[in-house]
């Protein structure tokens, strides 16, 4: 009886533990939420010429009207699976290059393929809002962006094997 009091005691601060630790790490996950921390971000009165973010922060906020849907812009490539990455080597809008972002929040990755030509895509940064148009979407493996003379982005999504090519067509600082 004793030996199955302190077994059933065992068990209780272990799951009590348990509650504890997963209730730290909800607020964990909370807080760095990257749309809510995104928000956050694009408030401030930054210049592009300032603007130079560290792998790992939050940057901006890529709106897909079509499918409803905000998801935050992190830095780098260490943050995949937490919304949107921008590639650490690749342009930011107004630098007149190629912008690559890679998606992998699952809820819109199940919707990609809704996307459709003509499509809006939008990035708000702190130094200003950018609307880029959709004009094809490719295999991942037929994709070549050296043919792009002007500013573009490419969203790419890897659980789907494709590519989302946009042009800007729009910038308001």
């Amino acid at each position: 009886m004793i030996k199955r009091l302190i077994s059933l005691s065992i068990i209780t601060i272990i799951m009590v533990a348990g509650i504890v630790q997963v209730r730290s790490i909800d607020r964990i996950h909370a807080n760095t939420n990257p749309l809510s921390s995104a928000y956050n971000v694009i408030k401030k009165d930054i210049t592009q010429e300032k603007f130079s973010p560290s792998v790992g922060e939050v940057i901006g906020v890529l709106s897909i009207p079509r499918l409803n849907s905000e998801l935050g812009i992190t830095e780098g490539n260490e943050e995949l699976g937490r919304g949107i990455s921008h590639e650490v080597n690749s342009a930011f809008p107004s630098d007149n290059g190629l912008i690559i972002l890679n998606l992998m929040e699952s809820s819109v990755l199940n919707r990609a393929s809704e996307i459709q030509n003509g499509d809006e895509i939008i990035i708000n940064l702190p130094y200003g809002s950018f609307t880029y148009q959709v004009k094809e979407s490719y295999p991942s493996s037929d994709f070549n962006p050296l043919n792009s003379n002007t500013e573009c982005l490419i969203l790419t999504i890897p659980d789907n094997s494709y590519t989302i090519y946009a042009e800007r067509v729009k910038a308001t600082n």
